[in-house]
């Protein structure tokens, strides 16, 4: 597994703290358009049932990320400048943990002994789009893989997206382009569909591998999925009135949603709904 592989990475003796990071944009307010952005962070040797409730407070809030609106006409610079500027923050906030990562820390436990320890980032959580912030792509690229959005549904294996590989991409394209020429450099990121900021914060955090701390968001790759693709597929294959025919059939059950008038007739569906049709 992941975790064995850094703890062989790491000297022998030490310990294995794993850092897991969470950020999503969210609305404070129901009223006016008043946004924060803030960043959670957890400790992957704290057991998974103990992290899903969140009454026991396994995640702490980590710093508020700036939310900032630039005022220069070209609507697509004002983008680039947001990214960058997330990353230039993210990177002052957990410079700790990239030299702890680095060299170790004597920390103590719950029993009060000293461990010799080191903070990896193991895991990223966040939606889609930010996912495709995180790892500097643009949103028609795999945020784990090298596949572009043309491939998603091929069966050839793709590499997987690594940190080295990112940073001889974005050497290439420094090395290609000038400085001060905006226009040329957001060309040459486009062409390796990369989103124009020059230096992610996880690129010189030790053992950080984009393809391994992102994780699956369930949300669109679970049930948005299964709404856009698994039930196209299955409409396809069966046909529309064959498929509500089927649901139409299924016996009442105490916890479960019942459709007697199938689903291809559903409109305004919710992430509730599709969840709901899966079970």
């Amino acid at each position: 597994s992941h975790s064995h592989c850094l703890q062989d990475a790491l000297p022998k003796g030490t310990t294995l703290l794993g850092v897991i990071l969470s950020s999503d944009k969210t609305h404070i307010t129901q009223v006016g358009n008043c946004q924060a952005h803030p960043l959670l962070i957890s400790l992957a040797n704290i057991s998974a049932d103990i992290c899903r409730k969140g009454s026991m407070k396994s995640y702490l809030l980590l710093a508020l990320l700036p939310v900032p609106k630039f005022i220069h006409p070209n609507k697509h610079l004002c983008g680039v400048l947001v990214d960058w500027l997330l990353h230039q923050v993210i990177s002052i906030v957990i410079n700790p943990l990239k030299q702890a990562t680095e060299s170790g820390r004597m920390m103590s436990n719950p029993l009060g002994n000293l461990k010799y320890c080191f903070t990896p980032l193991v895991a990223y959580v966040a939606d889609t789009p930010e996912q495709c912030t995180i790892t500097c792509v643009t949103s028609n690229a795999s945020a784990i893989s090298m596949a572009v959005s043309t491939q998603f549904g091929d069966p050839i294996f793709c590499a997987a997206c690594t940190a080295s590989k990112t940073h001889r991409q974005l050497i290439m394209v420094k090395r290609k382009t000038c400085a001060v020429n905006l226009s040329l450099y957001f060309q040459a990121c486009r062409k390796w569909q990369l989103n124009r900021v020059s230096f992610p914060f996880w690129l010189d955090w030790v053992l950080a591998e984009p393809s391994s701390f992102i994780t699956l968001e369930p949300l669109h790759q679970f049930f948005k999925m299964f709404w856009d693709h698994d039930q196209n597929w299955c409409s396809s294959m069966l046909g529309a009135h064959e498929l509500d025919f089927w649901f139409s059939l299924l016996q009442v059950c105490s916890g479960y949603q019942h459709f007697p008038n199938g689903i291809m007739t559903l409109k305004q569906t919710s992430m509730q709904l599709h969840w709901e049709v899966q079970q």
